[in-house]
């Protein structure tokens, strides 16, 4: 199974194992230096924030002879770890004010993040960012 196929795989059984008001949704997370990773998100009903799930090292285990009905409920399982039990309060992030003495600077390589800064405000020093 290609890596696509079992993507598709992976969010079609853990839909079908989640409640009506809870969606399974792929995306690609784009990381520093280039690298997007395959990236399942489990989000019930009204919730602001879900756990993000990288599923390159489920394919891995499937390719190693793993059987996919047990992926599926590893990813279930790391789901309900990760899962919020409560309702967060995120006006803290909000709210510059509250949050600035937490933000801090890092420094990337230009030319390998050219896609992740295509929409970000910088300031390029060199080849430094």
């Amino acid at each position: 199974m290609t890596y696509s196929d079992f993507l598709s795989a992976v969010v079609f059984f853990v839909q079908q194992s989640l409640p009506m008001d809870t969606r399974a949704e792929l995306h690609a997370v784009l990381k520093n230096n280039g690298q997007s990773l395959s990236a399942l998100t489990i989000r019930r009903q009204g919730d602001e924030i879900a756990p993000t799930i990288y599923l390159r090292e489920y394919y891995e285990d499937y390719c190693a002879g793993a059987d996919l009905a047990k992926i599926t409920s590893r990813i279930l399982s790391a789901f309900q770890e990760a899962a919020p039990y409560q309702e967060m309060d995120l006006s803290f992030f909000r709210d510059y004010e509250r949050i600035q003495e937490h933000l801090a600077l890092k420094l990337i390589n230009y030319e390998k993040n050219v896609i992740a800064i295509k929409h970000i405000t910088l300031n390029l020093v060199q080849d430094i960012l």
